[in-house]
């Protein structure tokens, strides 16, 4: 698939981007879901262009990150997170994910992302482990 390719099928299989969970995990702080179409081109995949560290140097900025304690507000890592991108040779979409992970959080990336179950698998990444 090409960056900027798009089909009305894929458009509607779902979106990738970057999420941050709130700290106590009771639901999503910011997220940016992008359908497929929208998204870059990275060998096998497509992904979304932002990226973790970026995105919270700009939510520093404003006022998402107030929600938070202020040691949490210095550091991204200290915040659970995730990626979701999309295996063009799988036709599936890998979400990418700590230690936090719960089935409850599933499905609020599921509906927000609006990932087809069959389409979705979760694969834990240590880099967005929580210690």
């Amino acid at each position: 698939m090409e960056v900027g390719e798009t089909t009305s099928n894929q458009e509607r299989k779902g979106c990738v981007g970057i999420f941050f969970m709130k700290s106590d995990l009771s639901g999503l702080l910011w997220h940016c879901a992008r359908p497929v179409s929208e998204g870059c081109a990275y060998g096998d995949w497509i992904v979304c262009e932002d990226d973790h560290y970026h995105v919270w140097e700009r939510l520093q900025k404003g006022r998402i990150l107030r929600a938070l304690d202020r040691d949490l507000q210095r550091d991204y890592a200290l915040c659970p997170r995730g990626r979701v991108s999309f295996k063009c040779v799988a036709d599936t979409f890998v979400v990418y994910h700590g230690n936090w992970l719960k089935p409850i959080h599933k499905a609020m990336i599921n509906a927000l992302f609006r990932l087809p179950f069959s389409m979705a698998r979760y694969e834990s990444d240590e880099h967005y482990d929580l210690s």
